[in-house]
């Protein structure tokens, strides 16, 4: 599948969320989400896409490491707009506040739901664990085949040098994309009757900061990065290749189901 970037009103707008609608429509159609139908069927899901969750905090960490560089001694930035943006998202994604009162980023919330629905972390504890240890791609051998594919090409976009290919995966591949995948899941009426609340309420969640904060901040910063035709065309690439890295993990998962 191909990312096409329709005409837009002034320069400074080299993505809009009509970029996107093609790619959504896609996913909402994809077979996957019509197999979520047991619980046996979720904890595949949660089983692989874990490791999505998980990547998902290189980008936007590498997008903050960028934009806010921690230097000793500090020298202000003449971006605070861009600053105060991937900071806000990084503070709902790292230590966002739970129902309970209590702080976790959504990563960990995660593990949380496997958990509650009887799912065996020791794989991603293993994983997370060797990567200090053994470095990054020697631990992506550890990770079911299907995530590492997906995890493989994540990191492949993740170009300290190029911030506009990171945002572009990061805006188009994950934050433009999510509501659409998960308001599918949780649409699914077999979940209703599933007795998984964290996991329904990881979904929930994504769906209000991902449509109502997240996704038109990242675009922001997508737009802010494509300052020259070049850029425009190096993150139009990247959001291909993540794009289809998604509907590539989709196909692999429903064989399985």
């Amino acid at each position: 599948m191909s990312f096409v970037i329709h005409q837009k009103k002034t320069s400074e707008e080299a993505f809009s969320f009509e970029d996107f609608k093609n790619y959504q429509s896609t996913l909402n159609r994809h077979p996957l989400f019509g197999k979520l139908l047991s619980l046996k069927d979720i904890k595949i899901f949660m089983t692989h896409h874990v490791y999505c969750v998980w990547d998902f905090m290189s980008l936007l960490k590498s997008l903050q490491n960028f934009l806010t560089p921690c230097k000793i001694p500090w020298i202000p930035s003449n971006d605070a707009v861009s600053q105060r943006l991937i900071n806000e998202i990084v503070l709902d994604e790292e230590t966002d506040q739970l129902p309970d009162g209590t702080t976790s980023s959504h990563f960990n919330l995660y593990l949380r739901a496997m958990k509650e629905i009887g799912l065996d972390t020791s794989q991603v504890k293993t994983f997370l664990d060797s990567i200090d240890s053994n470095g990054l791609y020697h631990s992506l051998k550890i990770a079911p085949e299907i995530s590492r594919i997906f995890m493989e090409k994540t990191f492949s976009l993740i170009k300290p040098d190029a911030p506009h290919v990171v945002a572009a995966a990061f805006c188009v591949g994950r934050e433009s994309i999510i509501p659409s995948i998960f308001s599918r899941i949780l649409n699914q009426k077999e979940l209703s009757n599933l007795d998984v609340p964290l996991f329904k309420y990881y979904l929930s969640r994504h769906l209000e900061v991902d449509e109502e904060k997240h996704g038109p901040m990242a675009l922001t910063l997508l737009n802010s990065l494509c300052t020259d035709e070049t850029k425009i065309l190096e993150a139009k690439s990247a959001a291909d290749i993540a794009i289809n890295a998604r509907i590539d993990f989709l196909d692999a998962l429903e064989k399985l189901l």
